[in-house]
């Protein structure tokens, strides 16, 4: 639901995408990627979506962590949306971050409890995570 909550109000470019949790070791038997992470985006040719974005929930020790690596993953998502041959952590992905930022601390106050109320790690959703 929070989630939701930010994906519904958040402009993607076709609002094509899926958000979802599983845990790493159900990623990993899918990916083969055993790689420790927090989240991860993943693009997709598919008519019904563009791209979908996976939480480690069982990662996250905190709503405030869990709020903020969705933000990192959504703006994977935007920024694959716009350009896939960028940096994954470069100049767009950063100014979408900033952004996206910019325009959830704005509308925090309409999230579902608890994310209405928890601080926001700017650097969680800036950066690659771990």
């Amino acid at each position: 639901m929070a989630i939701a909550g930010i994906y519904q109000d958040f402009p993607f470019p076709d609002g094509k995408t899926r958000i979802g949790c599983m845990s790493a070791e159900d990623h990993a038997s899918v990916t083969k990627d055993t790689t420790s992470k927090l989240g991860c985006t993943h693009y997709v040719e598919d008519p019904k979506c563009d791209f979908f974005i996976v939480i480690f929930h069982e990662e996250l020790e905190t709503d405030a962590s869990f709020l903020s690596v969705v933000m990192h993953e959504m703006a994977h998502g935007e920024q694959g949306a716009i350009s896939t041959s960028q940096q994954a952590h470069g100049k767009l992905f950063k100014k979408i971050g900033k952004r996206l930022i910019q325009y959830v601390k704005s509308q925090q106050a309409e999230l579902p409890k608890p994310y209405c109320n928890v601080e926001i790690n700017e650097v969680t959703v800036l950066t690659a995570m771990r």
